[in-house]
Formats: structure tokens, C-alpha cells, sequence
């Protein structure tokens, strides 16, 4: 009888034990819950963590207040509903560059970099260079391109030998901007043949014109004729196979003169009109 009133005592003790424990382990996880939920409000949906200042650097011809603008827009939104943009560890960085980017088509790259501590947002910009324009045809619609070939915003229309310009009549009003229209080696080719021809000929290259995918390109000189080339073969060789034309056949003939094939490799044809 002694023994199992023992044992009776034991399973209360145990039992009370158990039911202790299970209290402290229910207060333990209330407690950490509520941490974290605490946590969570904090940094995502209190006021705390909204970002109190926007910097931009590197903005050169686009206005500042303008990025700021269409940025505030972006951070008036909500992702997913619940979370506010405007919340430095929400905001949608890869959105709002691209955004930015559509917005702004002469904006090359933009990095974003946030400072947590004093809620700023720096947005690092650099804007691409004209390196020429491309029209339809002599009365434009015209476009600025740079050395990439990406053609970013619209151009008045230059008459001047002075720029590196390309007739293009698949260009029109409607494109979407920025537009990766040629080849970073095309642009790079066409500069370098403008700027040869003038040092080592004597001739202005007006315009040039892409004939087909192969690689033909047809160039109109300041003088009246047309010189056509290959993107194939070494550009260098094109120029020296010119300047020997030019001194040898040509010479004083050069205002009769219709065109010059050079897409035949260390060869030149020509025609007069």
C-alpha cells in the first residue's frame, strides 16, 4: 500500500513536471514568436526603415529632378501589396533600374547602392555617348547611336561630313528606345574607314549605308562617288588598296567617277559615269 501511494505521488510529480515544462516551453515560443513578428514589423512595414533621401551622381545632360521623380513614383508603390517600396530593405532595385532605363533610353548603366543606416539610396548613372546618328533617309527621322551601336534618342538632322552618319530605311519614329539597332565592330569599322580615307585619300565620307548581312557596306563621299567595302577583309588593306587606285588610274578623273569596289580582296573596280 506504502509503495503505491509512492508511485501514485511520483506520476502526480512528474505530470505536474511535464505540465510545467510544456507551459515554459508554450511561453518560450509565444515570446519568440512575437520577436519575431516584432522583428518583421520593424524592418519591413514600420516607418523605421523608410528611406529618407534619394542621391544621384554621374547624371549629366538628364535633369536630376526628373530621376527623382519618376524614383518617388516607383517608391509610392507597393510590392506584393503589403510591403511599401519606400522601405530601403524592399525596395525592388533590378525594377527600378530597368524602369529608370525605359524612362531614360541615353542612361547606359545605373547602380544602385543603399546605406542602411541613414536610409539613403545612391543611384550611380552613366549615360552613353553619341558617337553618331543613323536616318532614314537625308531628311531624317534621325537618331543618335553610340560606339555600342544602341541607339538611345532622337537627333535633329546634321548635313556636316563632320559626323559619323548612316542612312538606315529601316529607321522610324516608332522604334523602342534604346534599341541595340548595329554591332559594336560595324560602328568601330565605319569610324575607322571615315577617319583613313581622310588622312590617307583626301576623301569625305558623307554617309554609310549596310547593303545586306554579309557584311557590304556602301560609303557616299563629299566628292560624288561611292566606295564600296567589305567588312570581311582587313579595313587597313581596303584603304591602301584605295589610295593606289586613286594615285595610279584615277588621278584627276575623280569628279567623272561613278564608284570604287573594294569587296574583292586586294582588288579594286571602278566605274565612271
Amino acid at each position: 500500500m506504502f509503495i503505491m501511494l509512492i508511485k501514485s505521488n511520483l506520476n502526480l510529480y512528474n505530470h505536474k513536471l511535464q505540465k510545467k515544462k510544456r507551459m515554459r516551453h508554450l511561453i518560450y515560443a509565444s515570446f519568440s514568436l512575437l520577436m519575431i513578428c516584432l522583428f518583421f514589423y520593424t524592418l519591413f512595414f514600420s516607418d523605421y526603415f523608410t528611406i529618407k533621401d534619394i542621391k544621384i551622381f554621374g547624371a549629366e545632360s538628364i535633369p536630376e529632378s526628373l530621376l527623382k521623380a519618376e524614383i518617388a513614383g516607383a517608391l509610392g508603390m507597393r510590392s506584393f501589396v503589403f510591403l511599401k517600396n519606400a522601405n530601403i530593405f524592399a525596395m525592388p532595385s533590378d525594377f527600378l533600374q530597368n524602369e529608370l532605363k525605359v524612362k531614360f533610353p541615353k542612361i547606359k548603366t545605373i547602380l544602385v547602392e543603399k546605406n542602411i543606416f541613414k536610409r539613403e539610396v545612391l543611384f550611380v548613372v552613366a549615360e552613353r555617348k553619341a558617337t553618331g546618328i543613323t536616318c532614314k533617309n537625308d531628311e531624317g527621322p534621325c537618331f543618335y547611336f553610340d560606339s555600342e551601336g544602341v541607339i538611345f534618342n532622337s537627333s535633329p538632322v546634321i548635313l556636316g561630313a563632320q559626323v559619323l552618319k548612316i542612312i538606315d530605311d529601316t529607321i522610324n519614329t516608332d522604334m523602342i528606345l534604346p534599341n541595340h539597332k548595329y554591332l559594336e565592330a560595324q560602328i568601330g569599322l565605319i569610324g575607322f574607314l571615315k577617319n583613313k580615307a581622310l588622312e590617307q585619300n583626301n576623301i569625305t565620307l558623307r554617309y554609310f549605308s549596310f547593303l545586306n548581312d554579309h557584311g557590304d557596306i556602301s560609303a557616299e563621299t563629299m566628292q560624288g562617288f561611292k566606295i564600296f567595302f567589305n567588312s570581311q577583309i582587313d579595313p587597313a588593306e581596303q584603304i591602301k588598296v584605295l589610295d593606289g587606285i586613286l594615285d595610279r588610274e584615277i588621278k584627276d578623273q575623280i569628279s567623272n567617277l561613278d564608284y570604287i569596289d573594294l569587296r574583292v580582296e586586294s582588288r579594286a573596280y571602278y566605274k565612271f559615269k
